[in-house]
């Protein structure tokens, strides 16, 4: 009975592979870029640079038929875009704010990374809907990207500067539990009243990160971060007005809060009025992290 099911089985998939075999592969990254964006995976910009490389890709192997798409086909992509050489300008952004020129002569290993990750995540998506029988994923380079930015952190003065000058109530929220707490950005976004606990007294306090219904801490560890007394007195006068403790009337609707404000604006212009122009939200971790170190 067991050999019979699996049997149905494959001749079920057979059959979806077989409505499909006429599916080119540019159609079908229209579509899973359609589904994607529909189910808010992906922000508009990162559909867009998602769709642009993967074109790309669909172009050099010559558009082929999704069916087609085999072990390899994908390795003689993968060697093509390892041997390619190509000299190009890139305009690098340095720590001093300056924007400067610099000759680029071979794709790097993580730009291949970058695109193989892409191309997996689309044959992924195509064996699920019966596109295809088999994934190809041995062929792909695997690791993860190079990192190629320096882990940056403010000075003290630099920090106080920050704190002191902002205005907008949102944007002291996001420096005070980055400097002083070091979440990340989703955690700031994610974060909900019953994150925050007070002691009876009022003199301590506790950030509890943890899993909510549309959101999962990075390697699905829940952790507990004690308040310093300067963050412990923003968060007492912080009002809590519904689900969420940054922006609660922002949109609620899955798979929020990944994406439901951005202050990327007002964030950069504070940041370029305090002398600080090169700073980002995972800047504020890492100035948390760096500062104990600094002061002893």
């Amino acid at each position: 009975m067991e050999a019979i099911n699996l049997s149905y089985s494959e001749r079920d998939r057979f059959q979806l592979v077989a409505a499909a075999v006429k599916d080119r592969m540019s159609p079908a990254i229209d579509q899973y870029l359609k589904e994607k964006l529909a189910a808010r995976k992906h922000r508009p910009k990162t559909s867009y640079n998602t769709g642009k490389a993967l074109h790309q890709i669909c172009t050099e192997m010559g558009n082929p038929l999704v069916s087609e798409i085999n072990e390899k086909k994908v390795e003689d992509w993968a060697n093509k875009l390892r041997a390619r050489k190509c000299r190009v300008a890139i305009r690098v952004k340095e720590a001093d704010g300056i924007v400067r020129e610099r000759k680029k002569t071979s794709v790097s290993d993580s730009a291949v990374a970058a695109y193989s990750r892409m191309l997996r995540a689309f044959i992924n998506w195509c064996h699920e809907k019966g596109k295809i029988l088999k994934k190809p994923s041995k062929s792909l380079p695997s690791g993860r990207c190079k990192k190629t930015r320096k882990m940056r952190f403010t000075s003290f003065k630099e920090r106080d500067l920050l704190l002191d000058r902002v205005s907008q109530p949102e944007l002291a929220f996001i420096y005070h539990v980055g400097f002083l707490a070091g979440l990340r950005f989703g955690e700031m976004l994610a974060m909900e009243p019953d994150w925050l606990w007070f002691s009876d007294d009022g003199k301590h306090g506790k950030i509890r990160v943890q899993e909510t219904k549309f959101w999962k801490p990075k390697d699905k560890e829940a952790r507990e971060i004690p308040m310093a007394p300067r963050l412990l007195d923003f968060l007492k006068k912080w009002p809590i007005e519904g689900s969420f403790v940054l922006k609660p009337k922002k949109d609620v609707s899955p798979p929020a809060p990944k994406y439901r404000y951005n202050p990327e604006v007002s964030f950069r212009k504070h940041a370029v009025g305090c002398g600080v122009p090169w700073l980002t939200y995972h800047d504020l971790r890492h100035s948390f992290g760096a500062h104990p170190f600094a002061s002893g």
